[in-house]
């Protein structure tokens, strides 16, 4: 039986819809009046035209907006007339697939290559209901009261330009197997019409040559899904236009287990030439704002009475090394690995980092009393870093001692312990601990608990390094006055003859000499060893030097005399 039809035979009629046009403004092929029209194709078969619409332009092109199509029919075409003419020619297809349900196209089309007529009348003619054999439909009067609203189709699986149902209302499909309800769509691994087998969910976007479908979200034949949604829109309008994906559930109070509202899960092998990523979501380059971007952001408002993550990464299996959450700064003039702040509104590009714009991690307390850095062992406050940059350390309970070790690899470990305010820089001790100093691994100098400072080698020794001292030679004669302003050096005095058994004094000046200083002189080199002695008085900023001569004859030597300050006080 090649065909069942029921029903009395009735044509479809000439489409009412009509036309609109506009100048798109750029140069083009159209010129002069022409006329518009479009017809609906059913089968074989055609209707008549549908009322007329038409434009005057100059050498450009049109934009076309034409009705949908009416339930039931396979496809529309447009026709049209050439210059200030009145005879319609074929135009454009809008055909079935993707321009099914296409509106809107752009004509540039030249006079000459308008050569197909338009049919004369309507040729159509169906029953209410067909159901043919040879092309497998099923159909609904397109003409039919109320209009059709099913079409099953199948034809060449080869072409796009069909469809297995074409629906022109909302589609509620269900199944029933025994107490459970299904709605089950089934695709084949095989190679198809799109690279393989998948579910299309699609919008109709602007193009300048009219509108298309366009893929919005797809799941393949393997069951990878796809969002490519379109220009996200403002949040403020609250139409859901901002959200790629809007997931939302709600916790019941009968848990028995942790609660997830969404589950990622990554099984099998892998394969160990590239990373398994779970969940890896992506900014892609393009934007240049002034604006944060955010790759992932984690967000909890619970008024959780124990503990609320923003964001917890927990290592939990037998790796070399495990990492509950890593943070990898890259690009960028300034990077930062790991940014902690315990108030939203911090913004890190206000920061001055140190060498090169990069740094491991950062933590601030921005504008909160609260410590920046709080480090335990186990439930015992190790270290702590205030608001205020001190620094306070402890050791857990049952640890008998601290170290700090600061090392250099490359064999410079320079030290500084460098104060800029307040009133001076304390190192302390309690519970009769000493204190040590050493250097190059050895212990050198001790200062003990009475306050006694002595060395604890052979090696050891005080005194001033290179750069503190200096050298000064006397002018004129042995009571010229000198300056020399610093801690140690040597003084040259005047070769004026000095008579036996007499006193010379000069002044000394030296801005490091204070009132109850000691300032040890001696002579050095240079003159007779063993013929004078010398007497120094200190005062603010300088000192008083007696120079003997002890011998009983005039002495006319150049002396240099070697001097030390060395801090004193008298209360």
């Amino acid at each position: 039986m090649p065909e069942i039809k029921f029903g009395q035979l009735k044509s479809v009629g000439n489409p009412t819809g009509t036309i609109t046009l506009s100048d798109a403004a750029i140069g083009g092929n159209v010129d002069g009046t022409v006329q518009y029209a479009y017809i609906e194709v059913v089968s074989s078969y055609t209707t008549g035209l549908s009322p007329l619409t038409s434009i005057t332009v100059s050498n450009s092109q049109v934009d076309v907006t034409v009705p949908l199509p009416r339930s039931g029919v396979n496809s529309r075409r447009l026709f049209r007339t050439k210059k200030n003419g009145s005879q319609f020619f074929l135009v454009h297809d809008f055909g079935g697939g993707f321009g099914y349900f296409q509106t809107k196209w752009r004509d540039n089309t030249l006079d000459t290559s308008l050569t197909v007529p338009a049919p004369l009348a309507d040729n159509t003619l169906f029953r209410a209901w067909e159901l043919n054999e040879s092309t497998k439909f099923l159909r609904t009067h397109p003409a039919g009261t109320p209009l059709g609203d099913l079409t099953v189709l199948t034809s060449d699986p080869s072409t796009q330009n069909s469809f297995a149902i074409d629906s022109f209302g909302p589609i509620t499909a269900r199944t029933t197997s025994s107490s459970n309800s299904y709605l089950s769509i089934i695709t084949q691994l095989a190679s198809g019409i799109y690279g393989g087998s998948h579910l299309l969910c699609t919008t109709i976007s602007n193009t300048d040559q009219g509108q298309a479908l366009t893929t919005v979200f797809q799941i393949s034949a393997v069951g990878g899904l796809v969002f490519t949604p379109g220009t996200l829109g403002d949040p403020g309008l609250a139409d859901g236009t901002s959200l790629v994906i809007n997931s939302q559930s709600t916790a019941a109070t009968t848990n028995t287990a942790n609660l997830d509202a969404n589950f990622f899960k990554l099984t099998g092998a892998g394969t160990s030439s590239f990373e398994q990523r779970c969940l890896t979501s992506q900014i892609v380059a393009g934007y240049t704002g002034s604006s944060a971007t955010v790759g992932l952001f984690g967000l909890n408002q619970t008024a959780s009475s124990g503990v609320s993550y923003g964001v917890r990464g927990d290592a939990t299996g037998s790796s070399t090394f495990s990492v509950g959450i890593a943070g990898r700064a890259t690009g960028g003039t300034n990077q930062i690995g790991v940014f902690g702040a315990t108030t939203s509104a911090f913004d890190p590009s206000t920061l001055t980092l140190g060498t090169a714009g990069a740094t491991a991690a950062v933590f601030t307390n921005g504008a909160s009393s609260g410590d920046i850095i709080d480090a335990y062992s186990n439930t015992a406050l190790v270290l702590r870093v205030k608001l205020n940059g001190n620094t306070d350390s402890a050791t857990p309970s049952g640890v008998s001692g601290m170290t700090w070790n600061w090392t250099s690899t490359s064999g410079g470990g320079n030290f500084r312990l460098f104060v800029n305010g307040g009133s001076d820089a304390q190192l302390l001790t309690t519970n009769n601990i000493p204190v040590r100093f050493g250097a190059n691994n050895t212990l050198r100098f001790n200062l003990a608990t009475s306050g006694d400072f002595v060395g604890t080698t052979t090696a050891s020794g005080l005194g001033y390094t290179t750069g503190t001292g200096g050298t000064v030679t006397q002018l004129t004669n042995k009571s010229t006055s000198v300056t020399l302003n610093t801690l140690c050096g040597t003084i040259t005095l005047n070769s004026a003859n000095l008579a036996a058994d007499t006193s010379v004094s000069f002044t000394f000046t030296n801005s490091t000499i204070g009132t109850n200083d000691l300032v040890h002189i001696q002579h050095d080199s240079v003159g007779t060893l063993g013929a004078y002695s010398f007497a120094v008085t200190p005062a603010s900023g300088s000192a008083t030097v007696a120079v003997h001569n002890t011998t009983p004859a005039g002495l006319a030597e150049a002396i240099v005399l070697r001097f030390t300050v060395i801090r004193g006080a008298v209360s």
